[in-house]
């Protein structure tokens, strides 16, 4: 499309024909950027697509974890998780800083499994999304990309033998 807007130039035609070409490929984008969300939509429903209902995934596994349950709060988890990685596929700059806090709370959780080496994959995948959040806006996103640094430190004690078994960083998203 950009090679579409570039080959529309004012000196071929005049501004009313350029505006109206614009518009036409606003008119465009606007209607893919449609049908992609509603394929999203289609294809995993209401339940599975907003990202209130990841929300309160993430907010049902804290309150699982609280009961003792630690595998419905791992399973919580993962649903949020994976919701969060479909809302990435439709705004990445919008749903990294969630999907990263997500990753970061399924580190957590697979470590109280005794899942070492996916708590591991989990908070490398966080660290790794922080760190170019952090790239353009420090201010913003280093504390919790310091955090991640932290869990991905208690992960790697807990998985040698040396640290406790209950994360320090639990609460960090």
């Amino acid at each position: 499309m950009t090679n579409l807007a570039s080959a529309i130039s004012a000196s071929a035609i005049g501004a009313k024909e350029t505006r109206r070409a614009m518009l036409g490929l606003v008119a465009m984008l606007t209607v893919g950027v449609g049908v992609s969300l509603g394929f999203v939509y289609s294809q995993f429903g209401k339940a599975q697509f907003t990202p209130t209902v990841a929300k309160q995934l993430v907010q049902a596994s804290e309150q699982h974890r609280a009961n003792g349950d630690h595998q419905a709060a791992l399973a919580a988890t993962r649903k949020a998780t994976e919701m969060y990685r479909r809302l990435m596929r439709l705004s990445s700059t919008h749903y990294a800083p969630y999907l990263a806090g997500s990753l970061h709370l399924l580190s957590v959780r697979l470590g109280e499994i005794g899942d070492h080496a996916g708590a591991r994959a989990a908070i490398d995948e966080a660290i790794s999304i922080r760190r170019q959040l952090a790239k353009f806006s420090p201010a913003r996103y280093q504390a919790g990309l310091e955090q991640s640094l932290q869990q991905k430190t208690h992960v790697d004690a807990v998985a040698r033998g040396d640290g406790p078994t209950v994360s320090v960083a639990n609460s960090a998203r």
